[in-house]
């Protein structure tokens, strides 16, 4: 009988006790959610103004259509006006921007998206810094790809001394996008050319 009686309150002690943990953990998840949805509200005004930004800039660099003939061994050079500031930027320097610009671009845009596709609202705040990084890994591989095919290792190099924007910021912005992708595709073309460096130290 006694033990029958402590196995009843041991159970009743335990059922009190979950019931008090749920009701202490109620709040504290509706908390969470509150701040899990300001977190998301602040990644989204801030992911979509970064967006626009790149895409001004990216609009004030954009190249003539019709390239100005050059003479010699002048340089060729665009005149940028950013926000009431002009300057001068070579042609070179000019494509290398409008990859970093537009990588960012790209990954800003898949994040964005992510967003988007939420339909329930997480219970825990999400990593911040996810949504920070994201433009800049974007921008990076971005750059990396563009220097490993103007290398030739991906595709033959052009000899033209007028580089297409199109191509260039299409390019980028599509390596931002699809950011593991283009990580992937960055690790074969190593796995690819590391082996020929090393057959070719063989005697």
């Amino acid at each position: 009988m006694t033990a029958d009686f402590s196995e009843v309150v041991l159970c009743m002690t335990v059922d009190e006790s979950n019931i008090n943990y749920e009701q202490k953990t109620k709040p504290d998840l509706d908390d969470e959610k509150e701040d899990a949805r300001r977190v998301l509200l602040i990644m989204s005004i801030f992911l979509l103004c970064l967006a626009v930004l790149l895409l001004y800039t990216i609009f004030c660099l954009w190249p003539t259509p019709v390239p100005t003939p050059i003479r010699g061994n002048e340089t060729r050079k665009e005149v940028v006006s950013w926000f009431g500031v002009t300057f001068t930027v070579r042609h070179d320097q000019l494509a290398l921007l409008l990859v970093l610009l537009s990588g960012a671009l790209g990954g800003t845009l898949k994040r964005i998206s992510r967003i988007s596709h939420i339909r329930t609202i997480p219970g825990r705040v999400p990593p911040i810094y996810t949504y920070i990084t994201m433009p800049f890994i974007g921008s990076m591989l971005a750059f990396i790809t563009y220097l490993i095919i103007q290398a030739g290792f991906m595709a033959p190099s052009n000899q033209s001394t007028y580089i297409d924007p199109f191509q260039i910021a299409g390019m980028a912005a599509l390596t931002g996008l699809f950011a593991e992708e283009a990580s992937r595709k960055l690790e074969s073309v190593f796995n690819t050319w590391s082996p020929k460096k090393s057959d070719a130290r063989k005697p």
